[in-house]
């Protein structure tokens, strides 16, 4: 494998465990990026107000606050009208994807022979015994 190929492998490796193990700093980390361009943008055109339409600081500001507070006002209200179709997708996903599992299993179930259907069960019924005598 060349070492170019090697070295994205292991940067995606890495970005991946990064992402499985600590999410709550991955989502950390979007925030800030996303907060940094967002400012960016706002001071950018602030300066443009500012200076090609000659408006004060305190005008200019006004503007782009108003502006981007009408972009998440209008961010959530498309938002919210979507929000029942992506649930209803996202549980005809889960309910596609319940079914195919089970149907999965159940094939696998179904091949395997008949000592070792016997042997998991055995396996799983000691394991409930154990347990329950655990607990009680």
């Amino acid at each position: 494998m060349p070492a170019r190929k090697k070295t994205i492998n292991i940067l995606i490796a890495t970005f991946l465990c990064y992402v499985l193990f600590f999410p709550e700093h991955f989502v950390h980390a979007i925030v800030v990026v996303t907060h940094a361009v967002v400012e960016s943008i706002a001071s950018v055109l602030e300066e443009l107000l500012m200076h090609g339409l000659n408006l004060s600081k305190f005008q200019s500001q006004l503007i782009v606050a108003y502006f981007g507070f009408g972009i998440s006002l209008y961010g959530a209200y498309r938002l919210c009208k979507r929000l029942p179709d992506i649930f209803n997708h996202f549980i005809s996903y889960l309910r596609h994807q319940y079914s195919n599992a089970v149907g999965l299993l159940v094939d696998h179930w179904r091949q395997q022979p008949l000592a070792k259907k016997i042997r998991s069960l055995l396996i799983c019924f000691l394991g409930l015994f154990i347990a329950i005598n655990t607990l009680f």
